[in-house]
């Protein structure tokens, strides 16, 4: 914008003409910065103001605190050679400042002297920062104050105009045409271009090669553009296909959509960016929830194995096991005790050793009743075994009848403590390490471990691993239930995996500038009437009917589902274990049953061989006895 004055009274006159802007313009602050390259100034601020003057290595750091005093206009008064360095310290200190949301401060620079009319300030990439500044140039007596037209796309970059006058200013009548030096240069911009940096990541932004042209669509990419529609400018898009989101580096660089926003590459970027850097750059309003869970491993038919066990918990075997150990060592000293009281035959027989008690309790626990009956406390010992493991073989029959017809599945993956307790060896990630940045530094143990836990792969090493079931995939849920899923989740490998239950954690998606954007506050007005209308959701719909794999979508949404309980035809395999226990009973009584075959055979042999040799000793004597009687 340009002011023009004539007919002026010298460097007198620009005490009236800062006088009346500060009445109409600068006092919407609770102050007003000033600064200077020396502490004399040809002007007075009635408004209550912060001085500030310019030193070669503290100036930004003064300006910063100035910023932090919520000080929304300035005054500058430098030479013609200090106002670009100038320019750029404030641009600095509002940069290093936390207090200010909007970029919406007002600035007017004034001239060294009477013939001063050096505007080439104007031209710097730092009145991008800047949007409301007038300068007030003197030239041959007469005052001239000339802003930028940076915002005014059409001027700007098409007819090169740099600067507009806008009024003049004359003694005694102040501003001609009374016009408003401080527009809202952003609700206009007539045609200027914007920069989306962003990735091919559906729904929430999409790339796509439609017969040879690019295409950039999404739920964050019309979001932005309704805004870019309604300050009536254009926009390109800037695809990030091999570092996507990117890193962010110490020195105010980085790579990916990070590095395109930090290096003002681009005017906004999105992608599924959350809350993570809104210290060293601007961000949105939320407009976005996403849910954040993962694809696991899908749990498969629990084998035929493991039915015989599976009516009761583990925890009931283990003190089954138990009661069993205790209570044969329980019999074992019962009768040791009750045979030497009493010297009956009968309990020394039955309990002669640990190992024969075992084998009478394990015969009763197998409903293998003996026909003789056991004399004493013993006999009522083993009467209430026999009534005990009768009770439990009785549930146990009920509740396999449940688990041969039905079928059961391995535990699934519910929630993050899932992840971390119950399958610690399973790995889990994605192709960055933006899914850890929300929960990299939380104080749960069990999301720090989910952190240790995760692991950054390239895609085709994610897509082949997706049979091996060791890995779970990062993914998102969006409101209106919409999947943002990675290119190497395919149909074909979505039945190796299961969508958990429950999230990991919730982040809120933003739009992410350049820190001392000019953009942010109508960006967030538009944000928040397209929230409260309704808007986003809608194009949330829109954009997941036609831009993302529907088949794919459902067949996500789908893993999740329990199946249906139903019985089913006995099969072999739902008796396996029973086969494999008999196979093996029958193996082992065969082997015994050799072995004593064997050891049989040869006391049998033993026994005829001795009684041969008991003949023949006996007819040797015979014969000898005959013998001597005939001698």
């Amino acid at each position: 914008m340009l002011i023009v004055t004539d007919a002026c009274d010298g460097m007198q006159d620009l005490q009236e003409i800062v006088a009346e802007i500060e009445r109409k313009y600068l006092r919407i602050s609770r102050c007003i910065g000033l600064l200077s390259d020396t502490a004399d100034v040809p002007f007075v601020l009635t408004h209550p103001s912060v001085r500030t003057c310019r030193d070669a290595n503290e100036t930004v750091e003064r300006l910063t605190k100035v910023f932090e005093e919520d000080c929304n206009s300035y005054v500058v008064y430098t030479t013609r050679g200090n106002r670009e360095s100038a320019a750029g310290e404030l641009v600095q200190a509002y940069k290093k400042s936390q207090h200010s949301r909007y970029n919406n401060k007002r600035y007017l620079f004034l001239p060294e002297s009477e013939d001063d009319a050096d505007a080439s300030f104007l031209e710097t990439h730092d009145m991008y920062y800047l949007p409301n500044l007038v300068f007030i140039a003197a030239v041959n007596s007469t005052y001239k104050a000339i802003g930028h037209n940076y915002f005014h796309g059409h001027k700007y970059e098409v007819l090169g105009v740099k600067y507009e006058v806008l009024d003049t200013w004359r003694k005694s009548k102040g501003f001609e045409r009374g016009v408003d030096l401080y527009p809202d240069k952003i609700k206009n911009m007539h045609g200027r271009k914007l920069t989306f940096a962003m990735m091919d990541y559906s729904p929430y932004a999409v790339v796509a090669n439609e017969g040879g042209k690019i295409v950039y669509d999404g739920v964050e990419t019309r979001t932005v553009a309704q805004f870019v529609e309604l300050s009536n400018s254009t926009w390109e898009g800037q695809d990030n296909p091999v570092h996507l989101w990117g890193k962010m580096f110490g020195n105010g660089t980085g790579t990916g959509i990070f590095g395109s926003v930090l290096e003002n590459k681009a005017d906004v970027g999105f992608s599924a960016i959350y809350q993570w850097h809104c210290d060293v750059t601007e961000c949105s309003y939320p407009f976005l929830y996403a849910d954040v869970l993962c694809l696991a491993p899908a749990p498969l038919i629990v084998s035929g194995v493991m039915t015989v066990v599976m009516p009761f918990e583990m925890e009931v075997w283990y003190s089954f096991l138990g009661v069993f150990l205790v209570s044969g060592l329980f019999a074992s000293y019962t009768g040791l005790v009750w045979r030497r009281m009493t010297g009956a035959r009968k309990s020394k027989e039955l309990v002669d050793n640990v190992f024969e008690t075992y084998y009478y309790m394990f015969r009763l626990q197998l409903e293998q009743f003996p026909l003789k009956s056991f004399p004493g406390p013993i006999g009522s010992y083993y009467r209430f075994w026999g009534t005990y493991t009768f009770l439990i073989a009785l549930c146990w029959q009920t509740s396999i009848l449940s688990y041969l017809t039905i079928p059961r599945y391995e535990d699934p993956v519910n929630d993050a403590v899932d992840l971390v307790e119950r399958y610690p060896k399973l790995k889990w990630g994605a192709n960055h390490d933006v899914w850890i940045e929300s929960i990299k530094f939380s104080e749960d143990p069990v999301l720090k471990k989910i952190s240790d836990l995760f692991v950054i792969q390239d895609p085709s090493e994610l897509e082949k691993r997706v049979p091996k079931r060791d890995f779970a995939y990062f993914m998102e849920r969006l409101p209106r239930g919409n999947f943002a899923l990675n290119k190497y989740i395919t149909e074909e490998n979505i039945k190796y995996l299961r969508i958990m239950d429950n999230t990991i954690y919730t982040g809120n998606v933003i739009i992410m500038l350049t820190r001392g954007s000019p953009y942010l506050e109508r960006l967030d007005r538009t944000i928040q009437r397209m929230f409260e209308t309704g808007v986003i959701l809608r194009i949330e719909l829109e954009v997941g009917l036609t831009r993302t794999n529907s088949k794919l979508q459902t067949m996500v949404r789908s893993t999740g589902v329990k199946p249906a309980q139903r019985p089913r035809k006995l099969r072999v395999t739902h008796i396996k274990a029973a086969l494999y226990l008999y196979a093996f009973g029958m193996t082992l009584s065969s082997v015994v049953f050799l072995i004593e075959l064997l050891n049989n055979g040869r006391k049998i042999r033993n026994r005829q061989n001795q009684a041969r040799m008991y003949t023949l000793r006996s007819r040797v004597f015979q014969f000898l006895r005959l013998h001597k009687k005939t001698v």
